[in-house]
């Protein structure tokens, strides 16, 4: 008798629910605001949630529109993320299903690229209020922050205008851009030229960018003093476009190398192609 009690009271115990622990987080609608900062390197369009933390949506020179959660706290649990679209209290319509996925540790929880982080610009333009559900503080803990569409219009209609004005390159894409001429060469070409001014418009914007050093290089066809001549008239000529896009000169520091350091070794016309070159490099130190 003593080991049926037993095992009913095991059996008991197997068949409790989990008891999952929940906190929700949402700015109230007497103080929801939309918070925007704007520059033609950055474009960051922020929701203060409090206690917990932000949600904002940034887009950057060069890259897609993205969205993420940053909250004050670590987040120390992985779990399922739902993201759902829930009307205001006076709308008659039904709250919409968006997306599962997982959330990561850490205090940026929840990250989303270009298609998601559009489709919540569009719910919340239309007056819906974002729902995301994520893995919380310590397992078994769920988190849900529910974004407000209170405000939102006026601050986005400037967003987008700001999406619009960015630069068309950042600063990963342009620092070490690379020129190639042909034998003997060193005038710059329409297609340079467009270049070199991206280079000279995210300069001007960036203030980080103290120093921008201009390689010349040339291949090995030809006599050495001969290769470093022609690799200093190739990276003046790049320094003279920079000057005329808008760069200051103080700015600039060149080096020419002639053809003591090729990329690639000379042994074919492919490989001596990319030791024609000019490379830019982009210092923020």
């Amino acid at each position: 008798m003593k080991i049926k009690k037993i095992i009913v009271v095991l059996a008991g115990l197997v068949l409790l629910p989990t008891i999952v622990h929940a906190h929700g987080y949402r700015a109230r609608v007497d103080i929801a605001d939309w918070r925007l900062e704007m520059s033609r390197l950055e474009c960051r369009l922020w929701q203060v949630v409090p206690t917990y933390g932000e949600a904002v949506f940034s887009y950057k020179a060069g890259d897609e529109q993205r969205f993420y959660l940053k909250s004050k706290k670590s987040i120390e649990s992985t779990g399922k993320v739902n993201v759902e679209s829930i009307p205001p209290g006076w709308r008659h319509s039904s709250q919409r299903y968006l997306a599962s996925t997982s959330n990561v540790l850490g205090s940026m929880p929840v990250r989303f690229q270009d298609q998601l982080a559009n489709r919540l610009l569009a719910e919340l333009e239309e007056g819906m209020f974002p729902s995301i559900t994520h893995g919380g503080w310590y397992n078994g803990h769920n988190i849900t922050i529910n974004v407000s569409a209170v405000n939102f219009g006026d601050a986005y209609r400037d967003y987008v205008d700001c999406v619009a004005n960015l630069l068309p390159a950042n600063f990963d894409q342009l620092n070490r851009s690379a020129f190639l001429f042909k034998t003997d060469h060193y005038r710059i070409t329409p297609a340079m030229a467009k270049h070199i001014a991206m280079i000279a418009d995210y300069v001007v914007e960036d203030t980080e960018v103290g120093t921008i050093y201009i390689d010349g290089h040339t291949d090995s066809i030809g006599r050495r003093g001969y290769n470093w001549e022609l690799s200093r008239k190739r990276g003046e000529a790049v320094r003279k476009a920079l000057i005329k896009a808008g760069v200051d000169d103080s700015m600039i520091a060149m080096r020419y190398h002639g053809e003591g350091t090729p990329i690639l070794k000379n042994k074919s016309a492919s490989n001596r192609s990319h030791n024609r070159r000019v490379v830019v490099v982009l210092d923020k130190s």
